[in-house]
C-alpha cells in the first residue's frame, strides 16, 4: 500500500513528497520507525494537516499494531523471559554474557554459530565470527582479547 501526503497551499491541495515531523509526532512514530514502515518523510515541512494525520493512523491500523504508549520512563526489556534454561546451556551462555560487549542475545547468537564457550571464543578466528554475526571485526577482536583475559584471571586465581 503506497501512502502520500497532502499539502496545503495558497487554497491549493496537492500530493506531497512526504509527511512532516510533527504529524509523525503526532501518531507516536519517530523519523527512523516511520523510514521502517516504507512512509515518505518531507524534512522540509513543518505544518500539520489533520488529513495527513488521520491517514497515517488508518495506515498503521492496517499494517501494524499499534504500540500504547507507555510511562515516561518506563523501560521495556529488551529480552523477552522464556522458560529457564537448563545445565550446561545456561552456563554457556552465562559465561559469554561475563565478556565486556556481550549481552544475552548476542551470547545467543555466538551459541547459533558454535562458540558456546570463553575458551572456544578465545580460540576463535574474527574474520569468521565478525562475517557470521554481520559485526565490525575490530569488534570481535576486542570481544576474543576479554576473554583471553577473563582465562588468564581465572588460571591465575587457581594456582594461587
Amino acid at each position: 500500500m503506497r501512502i502520500q501526503a497532502l499539502v496545503k497551499r495558497k487554497r491549493r491541495i496537492r500530493v506531497g513528497r512526504g509527511f512532516s515531523k510533527m504529524e509523525l509526532k503526532a501518531v507516536n512514530l519517530s523519523v527512523r520507525e516511520a523510514l521502517k514502515l516504507g512512509i515518505p518523510i518531507d524534512p522540509r515541512r513543518s505544518t500539520m494537516h489533520s488529513e495527513n494525520i488521520e491517514t497515517l493512523k488508518s495506515f498503521l491500523k492496517e499494517n501494524i499494531q499499534v504500540k500504547k504508549p507507555t510511562k515516561p520512563g518506563a523501560t521495556t526489556p529488551s529480552v523477552k523471559v522464556g522458560k529457564k534454561k537448563e545445565g550446561k546451556e545456561a552456563k554457556a551462555t552465562a559465561d559469554l554474557t561475563k565478556i565486556q560487549g556481550i549481552g544475552a542475545i548476542r551470547a545467543q547468537q555466538l551459541k547459533s554459530i558454535g562458540i558456546d564457550s570463553i575458551e572456544k571464543l578465545a580460540k576463535a578466528n574474527p574474520k569468521e565470527i565478525s562475517k557470521n554475526l554481520q559485526v565490525a571485526e575490530k569488534r570481535v577482536a576486542k570481544w576474543i582479547s576479554n576473554a583471553k583475559q577473563i582465562l588468564l584471571n581465572e588460571s591465575t586465581e587457581e594456582t594461587s
